[in-house]
């Protein structure tokens, strides 16, 4: 269906944007806390995705404690956010579990191999915005594919988050035809779909790799990593505050939430 194509983009998007973003930012600037950040950026991976699932709706849904408290404190009426057991939802959980796919990628290809041609860049005059633009992104893309590759192929094969939502997808579709139909040709002809899906993944990832290989062979392999760039305090402060609320939504806030649920 149209709505599942567009919520698949919407996911690679996502993932992307969070991975790249936080693989420039404790790669190519230097902040309080980067080398912290370096590492705690890739706790998300150590969270199952319907566990987040579970942790998220229990916190934010209509009965849970941050709306029943927004609306004793304030007020309010009615319900504070939106449905969390929704399309959008799921792919929330997706995005913010699956980004370290491509963050840890993108960073080893920023830190290995744009490295030297940065510091070749900024040598020469280029300024920062025009080093990233220039060299760090185009060195940087295949990893990114390959990340993002991942990350699809992660949400293709999910079960427990999408059976948790209340959504239909491949995965879903398989067990339902398969268990509640009795229809063992329909799911077989659903898994060699998706099987197929997972495949051309798969070949996407072996490409954006053996580019990766083809764009850095000519560079020496041990290089030390010039350190990260002293930027202006306007982008060490977004640098900061991007690291930290992408960490707390991936990791902190599950963990908290099912904390302070399980107290109660």
């Amino acid at each position: 269906p149209r709505s599942g194509l567009s919520d698949f983009l919407l996911i690679a998007l996502g993932v992307m944007l969070l991975g790249s973003a936080c693989a420039a930012a404790v790669t190519l600037f230097e902040f309080a806390g980067r080398r912290v950040f370096e590492w705690a950026l890739l706790l998300p991976l150590a969270m199952p995705a319907y566990v987040v699932a579970y942790a998220y709706t229990d916190f934010l849904q209509y009965s849970g404690p941050l709306q029943t408290t927004l609306r004793s404190v304030f007020g309010l009426q009615g319900r504070v956010f939106p449905e969390v057991r929704s399309v959008g939802g799921a792919a929330w959980v997706f995005i913010f579990t699956l980004y370290p796919y491509v963050y840890l990628l993108a960073r080893t290809a920023l830190a290995e191999r744009a490295a030297q041609l940065m510091e070749a860049a900024r040598l020469l005059g280029a300024p920062l915005a025009r080093r990233i633009r220039e060299v760090a992104l185009p060195l940087a893309r295949p990893a990114v594919a390959a990340g993002v590759a991942l990350a699809l192929m992660e949400t293709l094969a999910d079960f427990g988050v999408t059976s948790y939502f209340g959504i239909q997808t491949f995965t879903t579709g398989i067990i339902k035809a398969w268990l509640s139909m009795d229809n063992r040709l329909a799911s077989a002809q659903l898994a060699t779909f998706l099987l197929a899906l997972v495949v051309l993944l798969l070949q996407l990832e072996l490409r954006a790799q053996r580019r990766m290989v083809d764009l850095t062979s000519w560079l020496l392999p041990f290089q030390p990593m010039p350190p990260p760039a002293m930027a202006s305090a306007v982008l060490i402060h977004a640098a900061t505050l991007l690291s930290l609320t992408i960490w707390n939504s991936g990791a902190v806030l599950p963990i908290a939430a099912k904390l302070v649920l399980g107290g109660t």
